[in-house]
């Protein structure tokens, strides 16, 4: 009886074949094929520029825009504040520049650099406007308290995520040794290969 129901759960290989090529409506390949229909059919061309009406966060031209997310900081811009925007675009490009990243890791890396330092100068700004106001209430006291200690921490962030993309960009360490000699251990047990056969 168990090896009747057993036989009748085993899936062929032609229909893990055709599984194989289902895909979301947010795989990259079609949203790109929507993007260019789209832009082809309702977009207009001005001054080397498309101009398209719908631009929602479902539309597959904007879908598509975010493919280049480490180019045009689309979605960056969306997680910020207007007066840090252009900031954020010119920071991401200018880290990847300086610190020569090429792979998805070091500019996804590069790009939490930018958005924990405008956490940083937007918390400092929180910060100074209750400094300029003078006299603090209890509950400003406060709120003043936990940006304090939010500022410390977003900056302890930053100071992190660089040190990462810095240790990103490190060159391998290639290590050769050639000894008869081992230190072992913290009471540096030295240990000899005299008459040692190998194993």
């Amino acid at each position: 009886m168990s090896a009747q129901a057993s036989s009748k759960n085993v899936i062929s290989d032609d229909k893990f074949h055709k599984i194989d090529y289902l895909r979301t409506d947010y795989d990259p390949e079609d949203i790109v094929n929507r993007a260019t229909v789209k832009l082809s059919e309702q977009a207009s061309y001005e001054n080397g520029e498309y101009k398209v009406d719908d631009l929602t966060f479902e539309s597959p031209v904007f879908q598509a825009t975010t493919l280049s997310e480490f180019d045009n900081g689309v979605l960056l811009i969306n997680t910020v504040p207007v007066r840090y925007r252009t900031l954020g675009i010119h920071m991401l490009r200018q880290l990847q520049k300086d610190y020569n990243c090429i792979l998805i890791s070091e500019r996804a890396t590069a790009e939490l650099v930018v958005l924990s330092y405008i956490h940083i100068l937007e918390l400092q700004r929180k910060l100074d406007h209750y400094l300029d106001e003078g006299s603090l209430t209890k509950t400003d006291a406060r709120y003043y308290a936990i940006l304090s200690k939010d500022l410390e921490r977003a900056t302890r962030q930053y100071l992190s995520e660089l040190q990462m993309l810095k240790t990103l960009k490190l060159p391998p360490l290639k290590v050769n040794i050639k000894t008869n000699t081992a230190i072992v251990g913290e009471h540096q047990i030295i240990q000899e290969n005299q008459n040692v056969k190998p194993i």
